[in-house]
């Protein structure tokens, strides 16, 4: 250790600040040593003395380039001794306020907590707070290098008495033992560290930098005094949206603290009010913290801070910060005003605050903040805003949100699923409603829908009643329940309900309906007799009942009192009832709803789901999955009985005999339900089942469209104009420069949203059964659309095509299908032919237009495959053009097949005349969600402006199909198929004709016994699934004599598997071997 010269020392202070700076780390302590940090002391004692023997104290700092400053203290410890360089912000109003604040907390706030302070400076709170609080430990941070050694050398003058004893804290460490100074920029130190705190403090910078990029250019500790001492006064843009207010940095550190806080900690911090309050308490509350203020008072607006910056930004956004006129003014003045009041001589003011928040889901907002932060998903994180006032509203959105991150931080799949609702949301209504209700129920006995509207729907089409009794409320809401004459295509009556359930049975016994859909009175509900009654009436008078409890059923820790459901803890459910829920009541996500289904009848709940597969009565991926993160959270703390554990099932009267009597199916659903397109579904699937049959495209989602879904999630309507979630206008710019519509012709044409495409081709199946328009479809057209419109009733009528042609229409045929057809549609896939992968050129489509319009036709281009084709020169600009006014024409569109996204269910549509768009939006009952139309505006924002990152999906997207399509080409003509050539689209097709004739003996898990087959062109497809476990769609399905249809959009390892499929098969096939 050097002997200390005074003389040596402020000799060489004087040559400049750096030098001071210098010789000062010369002196400072270099271990955590007593004897160490003695001698730093010495020195600094023997400096202060010179100090206050000067008599020029402001003469002292501008000679020597340091000072050092008394602050006298309340508590354990009345005074602070500190060493100051005019790099660093001098303790002033600010940090006196911020301290005083911090006092009037009581002791236990602090007792035994790790606490953090950023922006500590000279290290002054740090120590008083070590000294006069019960705290364990605490680190003080500052990005400012010299600030750090000047915080250090404090601690070394304050860690000893006069009287040479150490200085002991209020719990009684040495004092150097419970501070630690560090260099780091917020709380990158304790991150990288993985330090845990009970509290962050800080009194940092809040206002933006006149120039705020090289505020923070290489800082060192060679900066400048004027550059380190800015470090202090403001702060740089940090991308968040309360840049502009100054709070960028108080942004950052939330943020940050997320990552270091423990649970129950908190956030205080000091903060300036002239943003105003609102602004401030936002600035927390967005970000999931609760927030109190400590404290408050006035301060005179410092003299060397410019507000030049917040001048500019009140021009520009008409927002206005809060001045005063001296510290006794009680009105605000905006910064305008206040900075020429300045520049007069005037003194402003501005209030100061201290903070306290807390953030009672901190995992949460960290899965969420981390979501968006390794995304790069930064327009979503500056518009987050997670504040509710309701704290049950709070924590049900921030669980979502929270899964829902989780759900997509990584490579997610949108998937289909499943049409009776997804196994995990039905697995855990069962569980619900065993655990709160003690209902033994399980999933197979629940049917998931979009609405009641499609459970009821489906019953209709099924048994195509007479007469109907629908609940004089759901009547008046429902248009298509109210006049059902008009939107089925059968002689049907429907009449209102009243609710009183001897009114209920005096209707029933009078009119004996077919089918009935009530409701109880609140009242009624109460008694569990009025179940029995109203079981007992329609089972006398053979009516079919969909019973519905929505009005008294709540997902929550304490649900209400449900009669239906207490009655059905005992007795059976009827073979001839449904029970119908729809999910209103979801304050968080208004019409985010679901309906659920109890059926104790296993082949009536069969039979809805075929209904339902035809109708394509699909609930999106993400409203099932919020609602199984609501149930999962009810579910985490209720811990079934013991006798509820096991497997448990709804009894149910369904006696074969019971039918009798009642109407039954319909003729049409029958044929149906065993049409072609529906024979996989008769197939032994199961998880294992590798499937090059469903018609999705099952890659992950692009980067793009999961940063606008949970955007989406984020944002609230009610702060936003309907403009800025609906994608109309984004849509009709796409129609127009993908295929050359004008926007004057666009202008006056609405379109029409639905849950999904195929919901909208069955609303216009059924004006064409009601209408009697018959829909013409080339053979090789998409299966189950031909089976949908017959489930309705519309006639479909299926088109020999010619192989040469790749089985589309071309004129010729087109005009043979069309004679003697006035006014019917015709159906075409287009530029891409599902499910061949053909590819109609314009003029081909051109030529087809000509040959409608010809025939007095009208069209449906289902265009849902565009994008998609191998050879990205394809277009369709003169389309517009030629659909012209002058005939009939609706074109269908959706996000499924380009983007991915099957399961986020939207679909639109395009009609050329008004009457129409009207018909078919009276038709289709469900509109998609908010989130739903905000994410698909952006993506579709994005696809017209030429996005880079999604231009990069979508051409990768391209390339990995037309690859898959070159190699399964190659392996199935290698094996003998006869391939048609794909030339877009996420199919193949091909015809295994060389094997028909042969005779295979397979044996599988799902058979009881081997099985023999004479391969044929109907059983191909069922031989190839139990020899391979691989499921393709047969040529039954594709409505193509001898083709099969495989997909190619599917995992690798699924890909893969079915290419090998191919090859297994094909070498088993010697008519002798088993497979």
């Amino acid at each position: 250790m050097t002997l200390f010269s005074i003389q040596s020392f402020f000799k060489e202070c004087e040559l400049s600040s750096q030098k001071a700076y210098e010789a000062f780390k010369e002196i400072l302590f270099q271990s955590s040593e007593m004897k160490d940090i003695k001698h730093t002391y010495e020195c600094l004692n023997l400096l202060f003395d010179a100090h206050e023997k000067a008599e020029d104290k402001s003469a002292f700092l501008e000679k020597y380039h340091f000072n050092f400053k008394t602050i006298l203290l309340g508590g354990h410890k009345d005074k602070l001794r500190l060493i100051q360089f005019p790099s660093i912000f001098s303790p002033e109003e600010w940090s006196f306020t911020f301290y005083e604040g911090l006092s009037r907390l009581p002791n236990s706030t602090f007792a035994g907590k790790k606490v953090s302070e950023l922006g500590c400076g000279n290290g002054w709170i740090c120590l008083s707070l070590a000294l006069n609080t019960d705290l364990d430990f605490i680190y003080g941070l500052d990005i400012n290098p010299r600030a750090i050694i000047c915080a250090r050398l404090n601690l070394a003058f304050n860690s000893f008495e006069p009287d040479g004893k150490t200085t002991k804290t209020y719990s009684g460490k040495n004092l150097w033992e419970s501070v630690l100074f560090e260099e780091s920029d917020l709380l990158s130190f304790i991150r990288k560290k993985e330090i845990f705190l009970d509290k962050v403090i800080g009194c940092i910078p809040q206002v933006l930098s006149p120039d705020p990029e090289k505020l923070i250019q290489n800082i060192s500790e060679h900066s400048s005094d004027e550059q380190l001492y800015d470090l202090s006064n403001y702060c740089s843009i940090k991308g968040h949206l309360e840049d502009e207010f100054g709070l960028g940095l108080i942004a950052s550190a939330l943020e940050e603290s997320l990552q270091v806080l423990k649970a129950g900690g908190s956030v205080i911090m000091n903060l300036g009010g002239r943003p105003g309050t609102t602004i401030l308490e936002e600035l927390f509350k967005r970000r999931g913290f609760t927030v109190n203020k400590l404290w408050s008072t006035k301060v005179l607006q410092a003299e060397d801070t410019d507000i030049k910056a917040l001048v500019e930004i009140e021009k520009r956004t008409g927002h206005k910060f809060e001045f005063f006129m001296g510290l006794d003014a009680r009105e605000p003045i905006n910064a305008q005003t206040a900075e020429i009041f300045s520049k007069n001589g005037g003194g402003i003011a501005h209030s100061l605050s201290v903070y306290e928040a807390h953030l009672p889901k901190r995992k949460e907002v960290q899965n969420i903040l981390n979501f968006l932060e390794k995304g790069s998903f930064s327009e979503a994180k500056q518009l987050m805003d997670l504040y509710s006032k309701e704290k049950d509203i709070f924590e049900e959105r921030i669980n979502f949100l929270s899964e829902l991150s989780e759900f997509l931080k990584s490579p997610s799949l949108l998937p289909y699923e499943k049409t009776q609702g997804r196994s995990e949301l039905r697995i855990k209504l069962s569980s619900f409603l065993t655990s709160y209700y003690h209902l033994p129920v399980n999933e197979n006995q629940i049917l998931i829908s979009p609405s009641r509207h499609e459970c009821i729907n489906n019953m209709l089409l099924l048994y195509k009643p007479k007469l109907v009794l629908i609940d004089e409320i759901l009547f008046d809401q429902d248009p298509q329940l109210k006049r059902m004459s008009e939107f089925y295509p059968w002689e049907v009556e429907s009449f209102a309900c009243p609710r009183r359930i001897k009114l209920i049975e005096s209707l029933v016994e009078k009119l004996k309906p077919d089918l009935l859909v009530c409701f109880f009175n609140t009242f009624e509900n109460e008694l569990e007799e009025n179940v029995e009654r109203i079981f007992q009436v329609t089972k006398e008078n053979s009516t079919r009942l969909i019973l519905d409890m929505s009005d008294y059923f709540d997902i929550s820790s304490q649900p209400q009192k449900n009669a239906i459901l207490t009655y059905l803890r005992e007795k059976p459910l009827p073979h001839h009832v449904i029970i119908n829920c729809d999910l209103l009541k979801n304050r968080v996500y208004a019409n985010l709803r679901l309906c659920f289904s109890l059926i104790g009848n296993a082949p009536l709940a069969q039979q809805l789901n075929s209904a339902a597969e035809l109708s394509y009565s699909r609930t999106p991926f993400l409203t099932q999955f919020y609602y199984e993160v609501l149930l999962d959270e009810l579910l985490s703390f209720r811990l079934l009985e013991e006798g509820q554990k096991k497997e448990v099932s709804l009894r149910c009267d369904t006696l074969e005999s019971m039918e009798k009597g009642f109407k039954p199916l319909a003729v049409d659903a029958v044929e149906m339900m065993e049409h072609p397109s529906m024979a996989r579904e008769r197939l032994p699937r199961d998880d294992k089942t590798i499937r090059l049959d469903y018609g999705e495209n099952s890659f992950p989602i692009p980067n793009d469209l999961r940063s606008d879904l949970f955007e989406g999630f984020l944002r609230s309507p009610l702060s936003l104009s309907k403009q800025d979630y609906d994608p109309e206008e984004d849509l009709k710019i796409m129609f127009e420069k993908s295929f050359g519509f004008s926007r004057g012709k666009l202008h006056k044409k609405p379109l029409i949203y639905g849950n999904g495409i195929a919901p909208l081709f069955h609303s216009l199946s059924k004006i064409c059964a009601i209408e009697n328009y018959p829909i013409i479809f080339p053979r090789g057209s998409y299966g189950e659309f031909v089976a949908c419109a017959g489930f309705v009733g519309a006639e479909a009528v299926t088109f020999p095509t010619e192989e040469q042609d790749s089985f589309k229409f071309t004129p010729s045929t087109l005009h043979k299908a069309l004679e003697n057809k006035k006014g019917a549609y015709v159906f075409l896939n287009f530029p891409v032919v599902n499910p061949t992968g053909a590819l109609y050129k314009e003029a081909e489509i051109i030529e087809l237009i000509e040959v409608i319009k010809s025939h007095q036709a009208r069209l449906i281009l289902d265009h849902v495959f565009n994008g998609l084709e191998f050879d990205s020169t394809n277009r369709m600009t003169k389309i517009g053009k030629v659909l012209s006014d002058d005939f009939e024409w609706v074109m269908l569109g959706g996000v499924s097949k380009l983007f991915a996204a099957g399961g986020l269910r939207f679909g639109y549509a395009l009609c050329s005349h008004s009457e129409m768009a009207q018909r078919l939006s009276e038709m289709n009952s469900f509109e998609p969600h908010f989130a739903t139309l905000y994410a698909v505006r952006k993506i579709i924002k994005k696809f017209n402006g030429s996005h880079p990152s999604l231009v990069t999906f979508l051409a990768e997207q391209r390339s990995l199909l037309r690859k898959r399509a070159s190699l399964l080409t190659k392996k199935l003509n290698e094996a003998n198929w006869e391939v048609l050539p794909a030339e877009g689209g996420l199919f193949l097709v091909a015809a295994p004709r060389s094997y028909f004739g042969k005779k295979i003996t397979v044996n599988s898990s799902h058979l009881l016994e081997e099985k023999n087959y004479i391969l044929n062109s109907q059983n191909f497809y069922e031989a190839f699934f139990f020899s391979t476990g691989i499921l393709i769609n047969g040529s039954e399905w594709t409505g193509i004599p001898d083709y099969c249809r495989f997909v190619l959009s599917v995992s690798e390892n699924e890909f893969q598997e079915g290419v090998k499929a191919v090859e297994r098969f094909s070498k088993k096939i010697d008519g002798e071997g088993k497979a």
